[in-house]
């Protein structure tokens, strides 16, 4: 590939030095959305990808950033913490908005995936999917992983994607174990697929 621009050199002098834990593009490609843990201190920051300009930097964090993703329309981005928190903040015009605080899972989340339409997000924790009503927020609903070895302990999830159509989601295990999950006609119900 070609190197277009990098955030040091070409964002109006504007230079990033803060170690980045993971970042998110929006679907039109105009917002970077980026997490970071400065000394201890974990915050989000908001890139005008467009503009080439920083939009926000000081986007607050409670605990360890560990992923970030945008809404399918790009109008919002949700992150992930290591203390449970899923947090959703609105990209473009209204990025100085109050940020939205869901309930807490009961476990560190690692990964999270937006619906193709919007309306719900998933999120692995290290046993658990959790879900949760992207518009009206709430308690987040919670799938356990059944497990397939002699001990008894679900392999831990290493990454969580949804399918294009919104119809299945697939998660990697740190076992070397893929898992499609079919998305059923209850709001937040998952079924694991089995041979």
């Amino acid at each position: 590939g070609t190197l277009v621009i990098t955030l040091e050199r070409n964002w109006g002098g504007q230079v990033h030095r803060e170690p980045v834990a993971c970042l998110d593009v929006s679907p039109d490609g105009r917002w970077v959305a980026s997490g970071h843990d400065v000394n201890g201190r974990y915050k989000i920051s908001l890139w005008d990808a467009q503009a080439r300009e920083v939009r926000r930097t000081d986007i607050p964090a409670d605990a360890e950033v560990r992923d970030v993703s945008f809404s399918p329309d790009g109008a919002r981005f949700a992150w992930v913490q290591a203390d449970g928190k899923l947090q959703i903040a609105s990209a473009g015009s209204n990025a100085d908005t109050t940020i939205d605080r869901f309930a807490a899972a009961k476990e560190p989340l690692n990964r999270l995936a937006w619906s193709r339409d919007g309306s719900r997000i998933i999120a692995s924790g290290a046993r658990r999917l959790h879900v949760w009503d992207a518009r009206q927020g709430g308690e987040p609903f919670g799938v356990e992983l059944k497990s397939d070895d002699a001990n008894g302990v679900p392999p831990a999830f290493v990454e969580l994607v949804y399918t294009s159509d919104g119809k299945y989601c697939a998660t990697g295990h740190a076992n070397g174990r893929i898992v499609i999950w079919r998305a059923a006609d209850g709001p937040f119900l998952l079924r694991e697929l089995r041979d």
